[in-house]
């Protein structure tokens, strides 16, 4: 989908986790850093003081996103994410963020299984097959 494999989530998480514990994924939205970059550089998300320099990342903002299903398809189905990444790569790839202050977040599969096989493997468990009932119904002619 794009030569930058990373995503920023921008996660909402409530205010009083003992009142509303999370379970699962937060909700929240998925952004290729390369489009945060050209946000951050667009008046959309400017802050609302005059002359600020303050950027603002949020749904009023942002009007194109992924949500949390929307993005583990793409990994599902290889599109998001990288594929037949050598550790090599991925070291490199960890101590450049690092060397420039950034924060990384890694996950890597470790399996003999080929691409094809696991692709097939993933896509096997996604959603459940969707069903439509087609009813027909006679109508009188109207002329």
């Amino acid at each position: 989908m794009g030569n930058d494999p990373c995503f920023l989530k921008l996660a909402y998480w409530p205010e009083d986790t003992d009142k509303q514990p999370v379970e699962g994924l937060v909700p929240g939205m998925y952004l290729p850093v390369s489009y945060v970059r050209l946000l951050l550089k667009d008046d959309c998300t400017r802050g609302v003081q005059a002359g600020s320099q303050a950027r603002l990342l949020g749904y009023e903002q942002v009007e194109r996103y992924l949500i949390n299903t929307q993005f583990i398809e793409l990994v599902k189905h290889g599109l998001a994410g990288t594929v037949g990444t050598t550790a090599e790569e991925l070291h490199s790839l960890v101590q450049d963020r690092i060397e420039r202050g950034q924060s990384v977040v890694l996950a890597a599969e470790r399996s003999r299984e080929s691409v094809r096989a696991r692709q097939k493997r993933t896509r096997s468990r996604g959603s459940k097959a969707k069903r439509y009932i087609h009813r027909v119904y006679n109508q009188d002619s109207l002329f």
